[in-house]
Formats: structure tokens, C-alpha cells, sequence
């Protein structure tokens, strides 16, 4: 008994940072990305095909940098969030989470958070 309140009392510690993978507030964040996405997947060939890239701000470069802030952020809030290992157990522990995002999505989610066309435009605004 004693060894079982130890282990509740070490999950409930683990777990005190914490997002629910299925709770209210991860799911609404989660809705509001899928909106993110859509944007994009409208915004950057309506910007290849009719928008001359000249480094100027315009709407459309403000909207990009701050949905790519937002997906940035959305790294940080994943490495916090809990999810399901095969059997159907949550995993609560940081150690676990970092590991799991780091060897699985994590790097495709940083290059394609990654504000590209600002930098290019930093650096050398004559390749934009």
C-alpha cells in the first residue's frame, strides 16, 4: 500500500506541468492550428502565384510571421503535452515527452515554423 501511494504521489508531481493531450484547452489550441493550416495552405500558392516578393510588409507577411509564432509556440506547448503510449497508458513525464517528440515530429514542425522569407529578406533582399 505504502509503495502504491508512492508511485500515486510521484505520477501526481510528474504530471503537475502538464497538458492534457485530450483536454479541453489542448483541444481548442489543436482546432485553432487546423485554421493556421488552412490559411497556409491557401496563403503561400495565392503569394507564389500573385504576390511579387519584394520585402515589403503587406497583411499577408504580418499574418505569416504571427502563424509562425504561433506554431513555434505550439513546439514549446507540445514538449509540455501528455499523450498515449501503445498500451493505452498517458504518459505524464517530461523526460518521456521530450524524448518521443524529439525522435518523431519535432524537427519536420521547426522547419516548417522556421519564418524563412523573413530571413531571406534580412540578409539578402534581393533573392526574395
Amino acid at each position: 500500500n505504502h509503495a502504491r501511494q508512492t508511485m500515486l504521489q510521484k505520477k501526481r508531481v510528474s504530471a503537475r506541468n502538464i497538458i492534457a493531450s485530450e483536454g479541453k484547452p489542448r483541444i481548442v489550441w489543436d482546432l485553432l492550428n487546423v485554421a493556421f493550416l488552412a490559411y497556409t495552405c491557401f496563403e503561400i500558392p495565392f503569394s507564389v502565384v500573385f504576390v511579387e516578393s519584394d520585402c515589403q510588409w503587406h497583411w499577408h507577411s504580418v499574418m505569416n510571421l504571427i502563424i509562425d509564432s504561433l506554431f513555434l509556440i505550439d513546439i514549446c506547448l507540445t514538449f509540455f503535452t501528455s499523450y498515449y503510449d501503445d498500451l493505452g497508458a498517458e504518459i505524464t513525464e517530461h523526460r518521456l515527452i521530450a524524448k518521443k517528440y524529439l525522435s518523431s515530429w519535432f524537427l519536420p514542425d521547426l522547419l516548417s515554423s522556421f519564418p524563412l522569407d523573413v530571413v531571406v529578406c534580412r540578409f539578402d533582399p534581393s533573392q526574395a
